[in-house]
């Protein structure tokens, strides 16, 4: 009798821990994407199907009722099992793209004070060489124009190259509140805006307008772009979605689509060490 207690407990202490690397697996695929998801989920189902087998071989010469009690709890558990493996096996193209309530994206307008922001009220974020140990430098402000409800953005830049390493300093933000989701920019033909430069010393920079959309996972996170030819003067450029089909220096021809845009920046790049501050106003889509 003793025997028999030992060996239905050893089997529901292997039935639990079962469960429980089952359950670490599952959640390791709700918190991952790609093929850790597919290899999570994989691993799951084999624990499962491993566990369900198991079950099975232990009903043999059960009775009736004990069948009828195991089977309640086999078949809801497949279910879930499905339920389980359809909704984490979801790619990104399964989210439908929010649409984007209005052409500005931002105008700088206000009084004296006001910050940079977004049409969302959402501020820029820096990007730098500083990730390939350079040194380059970049910070921003709103700057009061001509009128008092007027104003725009202003980029202090420091270019800082290091052997044979173009230095690059940026900034960016999303179309959304965050997180980060994708947008519809169907309607539209592409982005425009206003720029003038001030180079301080040195040869002018290569300023680019990068466009993200989540179609593209690189792993170097390189994102296609397109060039403004900056001058002193204020200008206005209206650059559309088909320019945008490279990478920085043009070595890769990249996909952009803008039914799944989410993100816009402004990159300066140089193999010379310059400084100076690029002007942007009134950024919005056409």
């Amino acid at each position: 009798m003793n025997a028999m207690k030992d060996g239905r407990a050893k089997r529901i202490l292997g039935i639990l821990a079962t469960l429980g690397f089952a359950s670490l697996f599952l959640y390791l695929a709700s918190r991952s994407k790609g093929v850790f998801q597919g290899a999570s989920l994989a691993i799951f189902g084999a624990i499962m199907s491993l566990l369900i087998a198991t079950v099975v071989n232990a009903t043999k010469g059960l009775n009736a009722n004990r069948l009828l009690a195991i089977a309640a709890i086999l078949i809801p558990s497949a279910l879930a099992v499905s339920y389980a493996i359809l909704y984490y096996r979801k790619t990104p193209e399964d989210s439908t793209p929010l649409q984007i309530p209005t052409p500005i994206i931002a105008d700088f307008g206000g009084p004296k004070g006001m910050p940079a922001l977004t049409d969302l009220g959402m501020p820029f974020s820096l990007m730098s060489d500083s990730s390939q140990n350079m040194a380059s430098k970049v910070w921003y402000e709103r700057r009061q124009g001509e009128s008092r409800s007027d104003g725009f953005l202003r980029i202090y830049y420091q270019i800082l190259p290091q052997d044979d390493k173009e230095g690059y300093v940026g900034i960016f933000a999303n179309f959304t509140l965050p997180p980060a989701k994708p947008m519809d920019l169907s309607k539209y033909n592409g982005i425009s805006f206003r720029m003038r430069i001030s180079q301080e010393n040195g040869s002018e920079p290569n300023i680019r307008i990068v466009l993200y959309s989540d179609n593209i996972q690189a792993m170097d996170h390189v994102y296609p772009s397109a060039h403004v030819n900056a001058t002193k003067k204020w200008m206005t450029y209206n650059k559309p979605f088909s320019e945008f089909a490279h990478t920085l220096d043009r070595s890769r021809y990249l996909e952009f689509r803008k039914d799944r845009a989410f993100r816009f920046a402004f990159m300066i790049v140089s193999d010379s060490e310059i400084h100076g501050h690029v002007d942007i106003d009134d950024i919005r889509l056409f």
